[in-house]
């Protein structure tokens, strides 16, 4: 479970279905990822799991906003946001929450682009059955939804 709504908890040493992650290599420029993340209304772009997102007010820790996906609307929070960086979005869940971070590294080597990571974890009393629920359907879409960022990053 997280010791905050800042860092993800310990990863376990694989990935699973209540804490997952995926990471791609990308050229495209920490600004250009910043600016496709930042982008809420144009999520479901490259979000499979989306079919829309609107957010009130800028793109901020404590910002509020709103998903659509399976044809329900979910609230979600902006916890952290550091631009170019990373952010960490809170989902509320009955009994617990859903927290999904996303980070960008710079090329270790000190060339051009970078690492992007999408990182999910359930918390809270109810995670186990979320796991079941939510994780074994989003823990596939994943790579798909971090390759989509990629390329659309780059082509900015």
């Amino acid at each position: 479970m997280p010791t905050s709504k800042t860092s993800p908890p310990e990863r376990p040493a694989e990935p699973t279905n209540r804490h997952f992650w995926h990471s791609v290599t990308t050229t495209a420029s920490s600004a250009a990822v910043w600016r496709v993340w930042s982008d809420v209304a144009n999520w479901k772009n490259w979000d499979e799991g989306l079919s829309a997102a609107e957010l009130d007010g800028p793109f901020e820790a404590g910002a509020r906003g709103t998903l659509v996906t399976d044809g329900r609307k979910v609230a979600f929070q902006i916890v952290t946001a550091m631009p170019e960086s990373s952010y960490t979005v809170l989902t509320p869940l009955p009994l617990g929450q859903l927290f999904v971070r996303r980070s960008y590294a710079p090329a270790t080597d000190g060339g051009p682009g970078g690492k992007i990571t999408h990182e999910v974890w359930f918390a809270g009393l109810s995670a186990p059955l979320f796991t079941w629920i939510l994780g074994r359907k989003f823990r596939p879409m994943l790579p798909g939804i971090v390759e989509n960022v990629s390329k659309i990053a780059t082509a900015l």
